[in-house]
């Protein structure tokens, strides 16, 4: 049983939208690093990983 047409499509669609999604969070935090001193940056950081511990969190 082989994957269809359609559904090979469906892969190649989310795989293009993947690699788009990483290549904005790629732009987004070289920006940051261009806009914020190495302390604000490592804040912007903790604060990005805890929003997503608490959201994890929630989630269970």
């Amino acid at each position: 049983m082989g994957d269809t047409a359609e559904r090979q499509a469906l892969i190649a669609d989310i795989g293009r939208q993947e690699a788009a999604l990483v290549a904005m969070r790629a732009t987004c935090v070289d920006r940051m690093r261009a806009l914020l001193d190495a302390r604000q940056f490592e804040q912007a950081v903790a604060l990005y990983r805890a929003s997503l511990q608490t959201r994890a969190q929630t989630a269970n």
